[in-house]
C-alpha cells in the first residue's frame, strides 16, 4: 500500500499540494487525476525525480510524458521519446490546396503519392513531403494556395503500432474465459 498523510509541496510561495492525504490500496487500480498545474507531479521530473505514469488517455499522455514504454501481449514493443515514437509509427501527411486541384492531384499521383480529396477543396497527401509537393507544383506551373505538413498524434501512432497486438477487441473475448 502507498499512503500519504498531510503531503504538502511548495514552489517558492506557491502551494502546489496542500495537506493532501490519501491511500493507494493493494488489489485495485488507482488513478491520479487533476487539471494541469494541480500538483500531480508531470515539475518533479525537472527536479531530477522519477515519475512513472500509466494511462490509456493519449491526449493527457502526450501533454505529460517525455518518454514512452508501450507494452502489448506482455512485452515491451516500444521504448522511445514521444516525438521519436510518433515519427516512427505514423505516416506523415500534407494538406495542400491549389488553383488547379485536378492537375496537382494527377501530378502527385504520377509521382507515387496518395491523394485524398477533402470537402473544402483541399487534399491530404501522403507519400511526399511538403518540399517535394512544392517542387511538383512548381515544375507543372501549378499555383499553391496552401501547403502545410500535418503532424500525427500520439493516439494515431499508438493505434498504428498496436493494431495487431491486442488480445481483445470491442465486443470480443478470446480464449475460453468469460467475464472479468
Amino acid at each position: 500500500m502507498i499512503q500519504a498523510q498531510h503531503l504538502t509541496k511548495r514552489y517558492g510561495t506557491t502551494v502546489a499540494v496542500d495537506e493532501a492525504s490519501f491511500a493507494v490500496r493493494p488489489g485495485r487500480v488507482t488513478g491520479f487525476l487533476g487539471p494541469n498545474g494541480a500538483g500531480k507531479s508531470k515539475s518533479l521530473a525537472a527536479q531530477g525525480r522519477t515519475v512513472f505514469l500509466s494511462s490509456h488517455l493519449m491526449s493527457e499522455m502526450a501533454l505529460t510524458a517525455d518518454h514512452l514504454l508501450v507494452i502489448a501481449r506482455g512485452r515491451i514493443i516500444a521504448d522511445a521519446s514521444i516525438d521519436e515514437f510518433v515519427n516512427r509509427n505514423s505516416t506523415p501527411s500534407v494538406r495542400v490546396r491549389a488553383l488547379q486541384p485536378a492537375d496537382l492531384a494527377a501530378a502527385l499521383t504520377r509521382r507515387g503519392a496518395a491523394v485524398e480529396r477533402c470537402p473544402d477543396g483541399a487534399m491530404i497527401v501522403t507519400g511526399l513531403d511538403s518540399a517535394a509537393i512544392g517542387a511538383v507544383a512548381s515544375a507543372d506551373d501549378i499555383t499553391l494556395l496552401e501547403l502545410a505538413a500535418l503532424g500525427a498524434s500520439l493516439e494515431e501512432a499508438f493505434f498504428e503500432l498496436t493494431r495487431d497486438e491486442t488480445d481483445y477487441h470491442a465486443g470480443q473475448l478470446t480464449g475460453t474465459s468469460q467475464g472479468a
